[in-house]
């Protein structure tokens, strides 16, 4: 056997040493084989119940407080249990939402918004409606841009985003108006901001307000001198004290867990002739609230009497034929039933009367105070409506603060248009109501002058402010009256003279020809010259001159200019003479700005300027008609631009793919041999099956074995040696189907072997899923080497310039990679093709795959390099974050205890995963450019450029141990490092190739 040949036999063993079928902790997944705990942490309003994170407004398992489940046949309302949603939400699930807004029910339970959207009047948009609030929820799920996620909100009735966004209504509260209310459960009632029981409360007794004189209590909402029929006052209250479970047999005497009171005793069952309803023992002879049966409520004024309602009459009242009356005012029953007033008689304490009392009227033969009666108001028989109240005879709407009642109905008079100041009081088209006042509405530019928008610096009838009126022959320049000669005159002392042709002004203004003379051509001559007529002594142009127009002698009207030698009319109202006619050209297509200055085809004239017109369909972008629907560079709206590697589809940019594969959930997959996507997006190949070709088959390469859906060679297989799921235990390899045990620690001296030495120019590796490992050369390739028996391939190539570091992403099946200029690539593993993600501003030296549970950046892509900054890229859309601030970084890699470690220069940094920085060593003579991580020995092993040796670091800190020099590569630096997770590193140099060190010698 050559010594190349037990070179790569020895790679190939050492390699497979603690091989996983995930990647390494370097430019791979650092979760594996990790177990490390984390706290829960939540983001507000949601609070941590049994180690999980809960909404208490809404949770019907934690509805209130933790642990305090509503019945399965009840909903959380506003940290409640409720029997139904409120009105206008839906059940979707267990939770009451609004279908109008919610993301993940948008417009029907189970219809979910896709990333970037919201929902609006239910349906998924880019921007809320005119009626609804852009607002962002706190943290969220990072997004397209890391911040928070938005969404719409109806700030009219959201308990959460009440009046504002973010303004959460306090539990018990309802938002009505854009204000937060209290809600009150069935049978209590609002009574300024506390909820009362207005059958037994003596303050609030039969309404809000009434309370009860001293020595009364409230029953059944009317005020009494005691209890009715077998009730006790208990604090204010009337409670049957033989079946009342708070008040069993003595006020506050309250029953135990599962007991109910039967016969004024707590006891487990009812007893006797009560019955158990909802869990109180209830006398179905006497019980009000059920009388007969469970739930059978009698009227107001009622009792139950030997399981029949019947009239009880409350104080003051006495039963007459079955109706309760009052004996004291009552004309047909004065003083005693059946004893009725003579006509023109009222009852007043119990005795026939002519008339009532001071402030009173009689009504049917009853006084009633007509100021404050609601059901005789002012006059009797005149009833309020619901919401309106009797005040000073008057039913009146009561309004709450800042609103004024017009017929009936609550207005804000400061901002309502058709009730502006005073009630009736409307605003006029284009104007709006601010502070109680109709005011215009202009658009930009313009003034309201007398309830028209007027242009203060062109419009002759408003020049530079309302109501200035510029004199006959002047027009308005810049807010400015200015004379206005027609075309070859000047102003000349006020007036417009025609320098060409008048004596008293030939040539320039005041120069007078002498007599006998006459002006042509600006000087003064015997005759007139070409194009002109002697008219009197002066030469005139007859096709201009209004005085002299088509013949001298021939005067144009007042109000007209000559043109052509015929008079026609002066155009006024910012109108201009052109082609016979006034134009106006600040509209006109054909005179745009200007006399004959046409606008193109598909262009239409606005404030004097042509503009493109697009057909139906498209947009104006910057004066070029775009499909928004389709245009890359203008996807949704004007100027946003798709990122490389997507396409503008319905207005918003999706994922396009390379030849061959399918964009499923964001990603692009190979449906023809991705086991969860297996010929189609979703389709997951069951039990230990393979894709091959879009068909789910349990064959292998030859050599390998399916194992839990992946083909492994269980020859040297550490999860699967030997067998499907024979694991070695750590510190064991699997060599040849056989699980052996490996020595421990490392020796104090190591021995390089340079291996796949053909390939120079090596600067990063990783592990792929398979355990071959992966790298990337100067010349822009990503090699795969073999981790069997050394064999390369290039695995994609193309990539502009070097490729510096290299990473293998487990969960997404993809190789990331980033090049010197910052480009940051993604690469099919199976069809080697690459797409640019994102460029990354500053030279790149190291990316790795951030572990799940790292703060909210799981599944990113971590980056360093010679900026001040750990930045995240997402894979999903390119988006780039700062996380944290360290020194430029030369590689960085994952421990398990959720921390990334970040070397450069002569530091070791660590970064955690809330983002607190600290320097755990600083070295002297040292230059770092390499780090792995031994998660079996807890320590770090660095590369030192600096002297060619090899250091280790516990994870804790303290001083590095030389561990030995690799002095093999002719001064050129390691590029690129990684450990085997049992005793092997694996490096990358400039030149050489990669490099094996390992604890003993190779074979």
């Amino acid at each position: 056997m050559s010594r190349l040949q037990q070179c790569l036999l020895g790679f190939a063993l050492l390699t497979l040493a603690g091989c996983t079928s995930g990647p390494s902790v370097v430019g791979g997944d650092a979760s594996v084989g990790m177990d490390a705990p984390r706290d829960v942490q939540c983001a507000s309003p949601q609070v941590v119940c049994g180690g999980a994170c809960a909404t208490l407004q809404d949770d019907p398992a934690h509805c209130g407080s933790c642990g305090n489940a509503c019945p399965r046949t009840q909903v959380c309302v506003a940290g409640a249990c409720r029997v139904s949603c409120p009105e206008g939400q839906l059940l979707c699930g267990n939770r009451c939402v609004s279908t109008d807004t919610d993301r993940a029910n948008c417009g029907a339970c189970g219809t979910a918004c896709s990333a970037g959207q919201v929902c609006a009047m239910g349906r998924c948009a880019l921007e809320c409606g005119a009626s609804l609030a852009l607002c962002t929820a706190p943290g969220g799920d990072a997004g397209v841009d890391g911040g928070g996620e938005r969404f719409c909100a109806d700030t009219r009735v959201d308990r959460a985003n009440c009046g504002a966004c973010g303004n959460a209504c306090a539990a018990g509260e309802v938002c009505a108006a854009g204000a937060c209310r209290v809600s009150c459960g069935a049978g209590l009632s609002e009574c300024s901001g506390v909820c009362r029981d207005l059958q037994t409360d003596r303050a609030h007794c039969g309404a809000c307000g009434t309370a009860c004189a001293a020595g009364q209590v409230c029953s059944a909402g009317t005020c009494q001198a005691s209890c009715g029929g077998g009730t006790t006052e208990c604090s204010g209250v009337c409670r049957d004290l033989q079946s009342d479970r708070a008040n069993c047999g003595a006020c506050g005497t309250a029953c135990a867990a599962g007991q109910v009171c039967a016969n004024g005793a707590c006891q487990l069952s009812c007893a006797g002739t009560t019955t158990d309803c909802s869990g109180l023992c209830r006398d179905l002879q006497t019980d009000r609230a059920n009388c007969g049966a469970c739930g059978t409520a009698c009227a107001a004024g009622q009792v139950c009497s030997n399981g029949a309602c019947q009239v009880s009459c409350g104080g003051g009242t006495t039963d007459c034929s079955g109706l309760c009356r009052d004996l004291q005012t009552d004309r047909g029953h004065c003083g005693a039933c059946g004893n009725s007033c003579a006509p023109g008689q009222l009852c007043s304490g119990g005795m026939c009367q002519v008339s009532c009392g001071a402030g009173l009227s009689e009504c049917s033969g009853v006084c009633r105070d007509l100021q404050t009666d609601r059901a005789n108001c002012g006059t009797c028989g005149t009833a309020c409506t619901p919401g309106q109240v009797c005040s000073a005879g008057v039913c009146q709407v009561s309004c709450i603060a800042g609103t004024t009642e017009c017929s009936g109905v609550c207005r804000d008079l400061q901002t309502d248009r058709a009730n502006c100041g005073t009630c009736g009081t409307a605003c006029a088209a284009g104007q709006v109501c601010t502070a109680g006042a109709c005011v215009l509405s202009c658009g930009a530019g313009l003034s309201g002058c007398s309830g028209v928008c007027r242009d203060l610096q062109t419009d002759r009838g408003n020049c530079g402010m309302c109501g200035r009126g510029c004199a006959t022959g002047e027009v308005c320049t810049a807010g400015a009256c200015v004379l206005s000669c027609a075309a070859a005159q000047t102003a000349c002392s006020g007036a417009c003279r025609d320098l060409q042709t008048d004596r008293a002004h030939c040539g320039l203004c005041g120069r007078a020809c002498a007599a006998g003379q006459v002006c042509s051509a600006g000087s003064c001559q015997v005759s007139c010259g070409a194009g002109l007529n002697n008219c009197s002594s002066v030469c005139r142009d007859l096709q201009t001159d209004r005085a002299n127009c088509g013949a001298c002698g021939t005067t144009c009207a007042t109000g007209e200019v000559c043109s052509g030698g015929v008079c026609a009319p002066t155009c006024g109202g910012g109108q201009v003479f052109c082609a016979g006619a006034c134009r106006d050209v600040q509209t006109d297509r054909a005179h745009c700005g200007a006399c004959n200055s046409a606008c193109a085809a598909g262009q239409l004239c606005v404030a004097g300027v042509c503009q493109v017109s697009c057909p139906p369909g498209q947009t104006n972008c910057s004066g070029v008609c775009r499909d928004v629907q389709t245009d890359r560079n203008n996807c949704g709206t004007c100027s946003t631009v798709c990122i490389s590697g997507r396409v503008c589809t319905a207005g918003a940019c999706v994922l396009s793919c390379p030849t061959g594969l399918t964009a499923c959930s964001g990603t692009c997959r190979d449906l023809q041999s991705d086991r969860a996507n297996c010929n189609a997006c979703g389709t997951v190949c069951p039990g230990v099956q393979v894709c091959v070709s879009g068909v789910c088959q349990a064959n292998c390469a030859t050599g390998q074995t399916a194992c839990g859906g992946l083909c492994v060679d269980t020859s040297y297989d550490p999860n699967n040696c030997g067998a499907c799921g024979t694991r070695c235990v750590a510190g064991q390899v699997c060599n040849q189907a056989r699980c052996q045990t490996v020595a421990l620690p490392f020796p104090a001296r190591f021995f390089p072997q340079t291996v796949a030495g053909t390939i120079g120019g090596y600067n990063d590796l990783a592990f792929d899923g398979a355990g071959n490992l992966l790298v990337g050369t100067q010349n822009g390739n990503i090699v795969s080497v073999s981790r069997v028996d050394g064999s390369q391939r290039i695995v994609a190539s193309g990539i502009p310039g070097p490729v510096l570091s290299v990473a293998f992403h487990a969960a997404r099946n993809t190789i990331y990679a980033v090049n010197s200029g910052g480009g940051l690539y993604a690469v099919n593993p199976t069809t080697g093709a690459s797409s640019l993600l994102v460029t990354i501003s500053g030279p790149c030296d190291a990316i790795a795959i951030v572990p799940a549970g790292f703060s909210t950046f799981g599944d990113f892509i971590a980056v360093v390099g010679r900026f001040a900054e750990l930045r995240m890229v997402n894979p999903a859309n390119g988006a780039v974050s700062n996380f944290a601030t360290v020194n430029n970084g030369s590689d960085i890699a994952f421990t398990p205890s959720n921390t990334a470690v970040v070397v450069n220069a002569n530091t070791v940094q660590i970064v955690t995963a809330a983002g607190a920085v600290s320097t755990l060593f600083t070295g002297s003579g040292v230059s770092f450019d390499g780090v792995a991580v031994d998660t079996v020995r807890s320590l770090y092993y660095l590369a030192d450029s600096n002297g060619d040796r090899l250091f280790s670091l516990p994870f804790a800190g303290g001083t590095s141990t030389p561990l030995g020099s690799y002095d093999f590569d002719s001064g050129f630096f390691v590029a690129g490092m990684v450990f085997d997770g049992v005793d092997t590193l694996l490096m990358a140099t400039g030149e050489s190739g990669l490099t094996i060190v390992a604890r003993s010698p190779l074979p």
